[in-house]
């Protein structure tokens, strides 16, 4: 007989799913065993003490007293004064409803404030730079005057000694050729012009003498080293001088002097002109 063939395939076996399966259940059962800790720890840690657990709360009646305490302490509290932070408080407390408003208003208030306070600035700068031209306009102004004060001082003084209006120029008449003497009376003393070369002068003042009697007599004393022959006084009075002018005709006429006098404004001198010669 023939034998039957055996079949040479390699057997199908189920070892790899089983060993999958093992596994798997491993790792739930330690899931589970890792989230069933944990939940029994966190239990633990918040749970009540026994102590907490065991104290007990305050009584009805206990909360009853304070609340009589604590309204008896506010009764006895004393009215806020007129001034006081919580008065003030009081007075001045603004409703909810009208708080955005007023905030708009003191926002709007600050601005035209601030505005003000720009345009204040600005007009004080301006003063401040009006004020600095004017300064210096009045600077130039004040110097522009200086010059003008010494220029025109300076043509005084030249119209001055040019002899503009201020000299009177003497000229002598026909008196046989006797030289005239010109004496200028003024509150100080004397000033005197006698012919030479060109006309010369002395002055005979004494600005310290209490009175004019000391340069009166050093006049007479000068006029006494002169010749009367050939000489003679013609006094020119200042208004200064008419207080002693009496006095002195006095002490030259016993002199027996020639003279003759005239008046002179304040300001001005006389000066012996040239004799002309024709």
């Amino acid at each position: 007989m023939s034998r039957k063939r055996r079949n040479e395939a390699p057997p199908i076996t189920l070892f790899s799913f089983q060993d999958i399966l093992t596994s798997l259940t491993g790792i739930l059962i330690l899931i589970a065993l890792l989230l069933a800790i944990d939940v029994l720890s966190r239990r633990g840690s918040s749970s009540p003490s026994s102590d907490e657990t065991a104290r007990p709360g305050p009584s009805p009646e206990e909360l009853r007293a304070r609340k009589a305490v604590l309204e008896q302490a506010l009764r006895t509290l004393p009215e806020p004064s007129a001034g006081s932070p919580a008065a003030v408080l009081a007075r001045d407390s603004i409703p909810a409803g009208e708080l955005p408003r007023r905030i708009q208003e003191e926002t709007q208030r600050a601005s035209a404030l601030e505005v003000e306070l720009r345009q204040t600035e600005d007009a004080a700068r301006r003063t401040e730079e009006t004020i600095e031209t004017a300064g210096r306009v009045s600077q130039a102004a004040s110097s522009q005057r200086a010059v003008r004060q010494a220029r025109l001082s300076e043509l005084e003084g030249e119209a001055a000694r040019l002899g503009r209006g201020q000299v009177i120029h003497f000229l002598p008449g026909e008196r046989g050729g006797a030289r005239p003497i010109l004496v200028e009376c003024s509150r100080s003393g004397f000033r005197v012009c006698f012919s030479g070369a060109g006309g010369e002068t002395k002055e005979i003042t004494e600005e310290d003498a209490v009175t004019i009697q000391a340069p009166i007599r050093r006049l007479l004393a000068w006029i006494q080293g002169r010749d009367r022959a050939a000489e003679y006084l013609v006094l020119f009075v200042k208004p200064s001088a008419a207080a002693y002018f009496g006095d002195l005709l006095q002490q030259l006429r016993p002199s027996e002097w020639t003279l003759g006098y005239e008046a002179l404004e304040e300001e001005k001198s006389v000066v012996l002109a040239p004799i002309r010669k024709d």
